[in-house]
């Protein structure tokens, strides 16, 4: 992405400049087809370059504008090089003929052109000094081998760069700054100096310029990349051409960038909007987000109707709400276990509405903590004539209380039911041939909760196990809940509702929770949590978790992990 993207996704780029509706410059990717004359790539090489409507999962490009990828860089690396070094390039070697021992000035230099500009001038030999808006982008500018780097908010830079030239002036003023910034950068020209005016705003207000500090035989060009792009082809081909022979001999390097998936698009355009990015900020599109042309839909996960689904926690709030969803999904023989069972008339009503669906339940009353009732609970499911086809463990107890007001007696009440239930199982259902084994954790297991210790060691447990099955080889899935609404704990106690609001977390509705999970079972996802939340009061009500590594994302934020490794996907 580039900055002219945000400025017209916000309605502020000149809406009569030939680009002001494509979205998306640069590229890396693979070659579908080429054209007759393309001889300098085939279709299935791995390239970079321009493209029209480049922010897509397909586009098309000028053969000029396409170049191999240099050996050893990802698609993220390719994709931070075409639009920042053709600018610097242009501007400095084209535009400004800057030569060996000469100096520049490079404004906003830890963004994208000021980093490219910076690796150039330092190729060609020239004394740079650059500017930066903050003390984190200034330090970065050191550690590129800047020499001076200054605040290009302070309001004298210009006599600052002129002591660091002796009065001299620098040879080139690279501005992407706007208003005052440009007769500022203009008296910082030496003789013969070349003002390299790459920003639109001024241009397109028509701003006036003072004519004075050009008296010295100084000059003022205007580099608009986007006629250039759309322009002589042979100039793109031949500046591209250059730059990734200087990337493969290593004489210059990719970026630095943070990398967004496609999904995820709003986050980077708020991120770069926001002015806070170093180097490029890159969409891109992992193999999960990327759909294939002709390819089917991945199939819904599969209940099998001559299977039997088992349900702990069965008459709880959600374990309802399951039991109704393997029965809408063909689910045809059901066990619901809990430690009361069906035993109010509430309870039996719902069995009773099941059985109407045509759907055969067996009602086991057990205790998801004892090892005794869950050898029973499996062994009463093998007597039936349907094969167990998967596991839902919802059985819980909630207990709150400080750490240090809790004892042995309350870990347990809370941990047994939950942990241990989920670890007998485990142990009973080990070899058998499931489909799915579900436990229903939550977020206090990632975030932690107040008076929540004993619950939160419950559900990392179920975590554990959740990845200690898959290393087996074993299906397993654990849900990192927010708060459920609708039917579950925190609906049923509405102070609790009310504590979690203040703090920014808010319920997901009994649809969104099926539909989550049934959708990471399709996935054979790992471990998903899913909570919606306002980050804003999370931040301001619980400062102490700001400083935790959480992803700012949609209110609606899932991270999904498979085997050991993370792979972190966001649920649009």
């Amino acid at each position: 992405m580039n900055f002219r993207d945000v400025l017209k996704a916000l309605a502020l780029y000149p809406g009569e400049a030939p680009d002001a509706r494509i979205f998306g410059d640069e590229i890396g990717g693979l070659v579908k087809a080429v054209g007759a004359g393309v001889k300098h790539v085939a279709p299935g090489d791995r390239v970079l370059g321009l493209a029209v409507f480049g922010l897509a999962t397909q586009t098309l490009a000028r053969g000029g504008d396409i170049r191999r990828i240099p050996s050893g860089l990802s698609f993220e690396e390719a994709s931070t090089i075409p639009v920042v070094f053709m600018t610097a390039w242009h501007a400095l070697v084209n535009v400004a003929r800057m030569r060996k021992g000469e100096s520049i000035l490079v404004h906003a230099g830890a963004g994208g052109v000021g980093m490219a500009a910076i690796q150039i001038a330092h190729h060609l030999g020239a004394e740079v000094i650059a500017s930066a808006g903050s003390h984190t982008k200034r330090a970065l500018l050191e550690t590129l081998g800047v020499k001076h780097v200054i605040d290009s908010r302070r309001g004298d830079f210009a006599e600052a760069v002129m002591e660091l030239t002796n009065r001299r002036g620098v040879d080139v003023v690279l501005n992407a700054l706007a208003a005052e910034a440009i007769p500022m950068g203009l008296s910082c020209l030496s003789e013969f100096g070349r003002f390299i005016e790459i920003g639109k705003r001024d241009i397109y207000q028509n701003s006036r310029i003072p004519l004075w500090n050009l008296r010295r035989n100084a000059s003022f060009h205007v580099v608009a990349m986007d006629a250039v792009f759309s322009g002589d082809e042979s100039l793109t081909r031949d500046m591209l051409g250059e730059i990734a022979e200087l990337v493969e001999k290593r004489a210059l390097t990719p970026l630095p960038f943070r990398s967004f998936a496609a999904c995820r698009v709003d986050a980077a355009f708020r991120l770069m909007a926001s002015g806070k990015h170093i180097g490029k900020v890159v969409v891109s599109f992992p193999e999960a987000f990327v759909p294939r042309q002709g390819e089917p839909l991945p199939p819904a996960f599969a209940i099998q109707p001559d299977g039997c689904y088992l349900i702990t926690g069965a008459f709880g709030g959600f374990g309802k709400v399951l039991a109704q969803w393997l029965v809408k999904s063909g689910a045809k023989h059901l066990v619901l276990s809990s430690r009361s069972g069906a035993s109010t008339p509430e309870a039996q009503a719902f069995v009773k509405s099941l059985e109407n669906a045509g759907t055969e339940v067996r009602v086991v009353r057990a205790d998801a903590g004892s090892e005794k009732d869950i050898n029973a609970l499996l062994a009463e499911v093998s007597a039936g004539k349907q094969p167990l086809r998967g596991v839902f463990h919802l059985a819980m107890v909630i207990d709150d209380a400080p750490l240090a007001a809790l004892n042995r007696d309350r870990l347990r009440s809370v941990i047994t039911p939950k942990a241990y239930g989920a670890w007998l199982l485990h142990k009973g259902t080990a070899h058998l041939k499931l489909d799915c084994f579900v436990m229903f954790s939550s977020v206090s297991s990632i975030f932690g909760n107040p008076a929540q210790g004993n619950y939160g060691a419950a559900n990392s447990f179920l975590d554990s196990l959740a990845h200690h099955r898959h290393a087996l080889g074993l299906p397993a899935l654990t849900m990192n809940w927010g708060v459920l609404g609708g039917a579950g704990y925190v609906a049923r106690n509405e102070r609790v509702a009310e504590f979690l609001a203040k703090q920014g977390t808010y319920e997901l509705s009994p649809g969104e929770v099926v539909s989550l999970l049934e959708s990471s079972l399709a996935a054979g996802n790992t471990q998903v949590v899913a909570i919606r939340v306002d980050w804003a009061k999370w931040e301001a009500i619980l400062p102490q978790r700001a400083g935790q590594s959480v992803a700012r994302a949609h209110p609606l934020f899932s991270r999904r992990t498979g085997g050991w490794g993370p792979d972190q996907r966001l649920a649009p």
